[in-house]
């Protein structure tokens, strides 16, 4: 289960227009978890 800080972290690279596979690589989880993230925010 990822933390809130992590959730704002994957919603901070996003808007800056990192994709999911970079933000994944970045933060060693799962590209599919970042998927699943970005969907919830939106």
């Amino acid at each position: 289960m990822l933390t809130i800080a992590m959730h704002i972290t994957i919603h901070t690279l996003y808007k800056q227009e990192c994709n999911k596979s970079q933000i994944a690589r970045m933060l060693g989880i799962d590209r599919k978890t970042v998927r699943k993230v970005i969907k919830d925010i939106e």
